[in-house]
């Protein structure tokens, strides 16, 4: 209700990535979390899209019931929010707090044992939160160099499923990448977009998602041929600096003495020193490239790091 009224928004709709975003109604957001696209299931084959799910809550201004047509039998993700949020004000607010689908027998008995495993109460953001900080490029995807392209995106065959069971550990799951190719000018925004949209299909579609991606644009040196100005200075976000995992403890209330970082490069594991959280490196990437900064664990890759923290969490 506080963010409703910080927006000044007509409608505000609870929303929150799931593992079966395939089957779910979809919808887009822009910067300031207003909503720019609503797309209800069934989704096209092949599309790409934010696993940005409608929750099905809501909070409506009352002069909104007066834009409905008594007597009219509607749906809201697929009759009235579609074109109401082409008229009015209508912003999304994204949460990783336990919101569920009870459509099935099955989804009905999961959400029964997160309520009795205390799971329901501990998502709650009032209490500290504990996440694994995932870097993108040579961890969850193959690193073929400064990546700017939908087509170059490329998950490991073990990300699906390394990233599933940090979903079920309780763990939030947060990417943290530096993605100069903004700064640089070879891509755009909405190319960078479309690189996001594509992996979170891609994990949807193996039952895993992330709750959040944080991208650093800035690069703090010129000479590039296309770069952008604006974006060329040193900022706060650049791993090595720690701001993206700041940034993500603020919005989630994350207790970083008991959260890990999983990165494959030098800087990766210097950002989350610099944030106080348990690193771990893998050798996918840059992961064998020399350092003289010294993660708490090194292993081979990802799915390796997530057996490892569920041993250490034992």
């Amino acid at each position: 209700v506080l963010f409703h009224q910080n927006k000044g928004a007509d409608a505000t709709l609870v929303v929150h990535p799931n593992d079966h975003p395939y089957d779910s109604d979809l919808l887009d957001v822009d910067g300031q979390d207003r909503v720019t696209a609503f797309y209800p299931k069934p989704h096209p084959e092949g599309s790409r899209y934010r696993n940005l799910v409608n929750a099905a809550a809501y909070v409506f201004h009352p002069s909104v019931l007066t834009k409905l047509e008594a007597g009219v039998k509607a749906d809201f993700g697929k009759d009235i929010f579609p074109w109401l949020y082409k008229e009015l004000k209508v912003y999304a607010y994204n949460t990783p707090e336990y919101l569920k689908d009870m459509g099935t027998p099955d989804r009905l008995s999961k959400v029964e044992q997160a309520i009795s495993s205390g799971k329901v109460a501990q998502r709650n953001l009032k209490n500290p939160q504990r996440c694994i900080f995932l870097d993108r490029d040579g961890v969850i995807n193959i690193d073929t160099d400064l990546i700017h392209r939908a087509e170059d995106f490329e998950l490991y065959p073990y990300a699906g499923e390394s990233i599933r069971k940090i979903n079920k550990m309780g763990f939030l799951a947060v990417v943290v990448t530096n993605q100069s190719v903004l700064a640089r000018g070879m891509c755009s925004v909405t190319d960078l977009d479309e690189i996001h949209k594509k992996m979170e299909t891609e994990l949807g579609h193996q039952g895993a998602f992330v709750e959040a991606i944080y991208y650093c644009p800035h690069h703090p040196h010129g000479g590039f041929p296309e770069e952008v100005p604006e974006l060329k200075f040193d900022c706060h976000c650049r791993k090595p600096k720690p701001g993206m995992l700041l940034d993500a403890a603020q919005r989630f209330n994350i207790d970083l003495s008991k959260s890990y970082l999983i990165g494959d490069s030098p800087r990766d594991i210097e950002a989350g020193q610099n944030a106080g959280v348990t690193t771990i490196r893998v050798k996918t990437g840059h992961g064998l490239k020399p350092s003289e900064v010294t993660p708490n664990h090194h292993v081979e890759d990802l799915a390796a790091a997530v057996a490892l923290i569920e041993s250490l969490e034992k």
